[in-house]
């Protein structure tokens, strides 16, 4: 059975009706995605314009009419993406494409096929090259593997548009060339269809679980690494400095006489203490160093890349910043203070070993009066390994 452009576009019509289903119930799986929606949209434009081009013939005005209805596909496939990576969409830029089509298809009656086409394929390849952009390019979108494969089809068939401008060229003198051109099309953007509902609802399905692994490395009161992920992230990370040969310090902070502060001013001016002291270490520390919350008012650090005269500076810098920060907090004179234990990396300790010995130096701060960072013992012998910027 040969397929012709009228078979083509109601099968794809109705693939693309049962894919915007499909999205549909992936949306209700996934209350999070509102994006989704905009997707589901562009589906519905697809339906419409592929019935339409179902029911053209040669130079009917349902030609162009399908090529504006086409051209809200890919404009509504930008807005998604848009909204995925939480951008305010603009119905101007939305509606601005589709009324261009518009406009080049009344602009010369005897043409309007050849025009609307034309500015169909300019327009939809600029919206579906800027969605493949903002997918992979755009620091807010979520870096979620499905990303690649879906950028991917978004700038095949923009150019598959693009490749249809030099055929719309011979419309007067081949026509039966043209509308086999148009088949073909047709039949790429159905596997465009089919192939985006695959790879949206796989980044809908990733974004989950990339939210549930945050949500379980995170400190539900500051927003930081929770014991949990500071382990996981500190582990590999010192993986990779034993791999390199580069040295790398663990440190452990506790506020001194934290309970004190609850007791006396309340859970309440605890928390913002918390959060203060948050505040100023990460501040007062390097990019790259890991930090995370793993106890009440207990505190981890990792240093990679400095050595243990480096770590020490580099926690005895926030013990300085936090002297004048807590001093008060929410207009409550609390003199909050900080005492730590910093070791430095090893190659036969390990990452519990590195922390137990950290304590034993915050242990040897808190009895040595407080307010103090101590030096693991086994670490004080050691010599400098390198250079260690501090900045």
């Amino acid at each position: 059975m040969q397929l012709d452009l009228t078979t083509i576009s109601v099968v794809s019509a109705f693939c693309a009706a049962i894919c915007g289903v499909l999205l549909v119930l992936a949306r209700c799986h996934y209350p999070e995605t509102k994006y989704i929606w905009w997707w589901v949209a562009a589906n519905v434009a697809f339906v419409m314009a592929s019935l339409l081009l179902a029911r053209c013939h040669d130079n009917s005005l349902l030609h162009p009419i399908s090529f504006v209805m086409m051209t809200f596909h890919p404009a509504l496939i930008w807005a998604s993406t848009r909204m995925n990576g939480a951008h305010l969409v603009t119905s101007l830029v939305i509606f601005a494409g589709p009324a261009l089509v518009a406009l080049a298809a009344f602009a010369s009656p005897e043409g309007r096929m050849q025009l609307s086409g034309t500015a169909h394929a300019f327009v939809g390849s600029a919206y579906l090259f800027a969605t493949a952009y903002s997918m992979v390019f755009h620091p807010a979108q979520p870096k979620v593997p499905a990303r690649w494969p879906l950028a991917g089809l978004c700038v095949l068939h923009a150019l598959a548009l693009v490749f249809s401008l030099p055929v719309l060229s011979f419309l007067s003198e081949a026509p039966s060339t043209v509308r086999a051109a148009a088949e073909m099309l047709q039949f790429e953007a159905l596997l465009f269809v089919l192939g985006s509902t695959i790879f949206v609802t796989a980044a809908m399905r990733e974004r989950r679980e990339a939210w549930q692994r945050a949500k379980a490395e995170t400190d539900e009161l500051t927003g930081i690494l929770n014991r949990r992920g500071f382990l996981d992230r500190a582990e590999r990370t010192l993986k990779r400095c034993r791999k390199d040969g580069t040295p790398c310090a663990v440190a452990l902070f506790d506020l001194d006489y934290f309970k004190e502060i609850n007791d006396t001013y309340g859970h309440a001016i605890g928390d913002n203490a918390l959060k203060a002291f948050i505040k100023t270490a990460q501040r007062s520390m390097r990019a790259n160093d890991l930090f995370g919350r793993v106890g009440g008012e207990e505190f981890a650090a990792l240093f990679p890349g400095a050595d243990a005269p480096a770590a020490l500076s580099l926690a005895d810098r926030v013990r300085q910043s936090w002297v004048r920060v807590g001093r008060e907090i929410d207009g409550r004179d609390v003199n909050s203070t900080m005492s730590g234990g910093v070791v430095a990396l090893r190659d036969d300790q390990s990452l519990e070993e590195l922390l137990a010995l950290a304590d034993q130096g915050l242990y040897r701060a808190k009895k040595a009066g407080r307010n103090r960072i101590e030096l693991a013992a086994n670490d004080k012998p050691a010599p400098p390994t390198s250079q260690t910027c501090l900045a």
